[in-house]
């Protein structure tokens, strides 16, 4: 859109005008700082734990992956985005490529909150 993004606002509403611009859906990961998602109206925002990430690589796959299984099983948008955002959040801490353990899924989850912005 033409600017930095420095910090979780930012993001929102960069993702709020292109969705506005385009007429669509964005998901835009923040790395440490989670993710949001907006269709242009609203902006929700996945805060994440602060964890050790191993590795990355994947993580974004998975969570645009997640967010469209949990999206397509019915899941509204804040919980979509949940979901997706701990289990990317997951991947980062395995330390393997696009893998995850359950555990840590599970345990990311606990601590993953979502809210408007």
């Amino acid at each position: 859109m033409g600017r930095a993004i420095q910090n979780v606002h930012d993001g929102g509403i960069a993702a709020q005008q292109f969705a506005r611009k385009w007429g669509c859906q964005v998901l835009l990961s923040l790395d440490r700082d989670g993710a949001v998602w907006t269709d242009g109206c609203k902006i929700w925002w996945a805060r994440v734990p602060r964890v050790q990430i191993r590795q990355s690589v994947g993580a974004g796959d998975a969570l645009l992956g997640a967010f469209l299984h949990f999206s397509l099983q019915g899941f509204p948008p804040p919980k979509a985005l949940r979901f997706a955002t701990a289990l990317a959040t997951a991947v980062t801490i395995s330390g393997e490529i696009a893998r995850f353990r359950a555990n840590d899924m599970e345990s990311v989850l606990t601590q993953t909150s979502v809210e408007p912005l």
